[in-house]
């Protein structure tokens, strides 16, 4: 009787503690949180609405799968595994000789079929989208999420151009002793103007992640004629301050 007594208290004690457990996993990686709705800080502008009107998506909230609904889990899962599948779309490398004597490149993308517009996006041409993409910090075109990315762009039609951060591809020498900052626009705004030469007719939307947020609003706010031919500027987890990211 006293060996099943202790294996009964052994039993409880140890179901007891796996509940503790379990409670303070929930707890922690907020297993629990419901999805809330986003808090969107905007002007009433006729564009403004129009974009809240055409995607719902925007004021709807979002609820995560079990997994990803701690910030926590989502970076040890994908540091340990990292994406998987990720598509590997062909491109064109091409390198810009800029004024300090650094060597910049971006790699091209074009769509097998051309960009189908429906509805308002009806008013640009079928052939003349380009997304001019800068990635995240010390990452370049091969990035799994950029590669990702690209492969969904190209996938509706759109042409894709990728900035690679100086000093991140490790195919392309530096000519210069110098990498990329995140106050310095410079090979972005070669790409983009490289885009306008090529295909003068295009319509670009450009799109900065993390890093690249803070390159793509500095590049449009420094000078108007940035945003010629610019139907949109989207940034994407952006960190620090654009505007206290030090001069070009």
């Amino acid at each position: 009787m006293s060996f099943l007594s202790s294996f009964s208290e052994i039993l409880d004690f140890n179901l007891v503690l796996v509940l503790v457990l379990v409670f303070v996993l929930v707890w922690t990686l907020d297993l629990t949180s419901p999805g809330s709705v986003p808090v969107i800080h905007n002007r009433e502008t006729e564009l403004n609405q129009f974009l809240l009107k055409t995607c719902p998506l925007l004021s709807q909230p979002y609820v995560a799968p079990l997994w990803g609904r701690s910030g926590h889990v989502q970076t040890w899962l994908y540091a340990l595994i990292g994406r998987f599948g990720a598509p590997s779309p062909k491109g064109e490398e091409l390198l810009m000789r800029l004024s300090n004597g650094s060597t910049a490149s971006f790699k091209l993308f074009i769509p097998s079929a051309p960009h189908r517009p429906t509805g308002h996006d009806a008013c640009v041409s079928a052939d003349d989208l380009t997304v001019a993409l800068c990635p995240g910090f010390c990452n370049h075109s091969e990035q799994r999420y950029v590669r990702s990315f690209v492969d969904f762009a190209l996938g509706q039609g759109l042409r894709c151009a990728v900035l690679n951060l100086l000093g991140a591809p490790p195919n392309i020498a530096l000519t210069t002793p110098r990498v990329f900052s995140y106050g310095c626009t410079q090979g972005f705004g070669a790409m983009v103007q490289t885009l306008k030469t090529r295909f003068p007719r295009t319509r670009l939307v450009l799109v900065g992640f993390s890093l690249g947020g803070n390159v793509v609003c500095k590049y449009l706010g420094e000078d108007r004629t940035h945003q010629d031919r610019v139907l949109c500027g989207l940034s994407v987890c952006q960190g620090y301050s654009a505007s206290r990211s030090g001069p070009s």
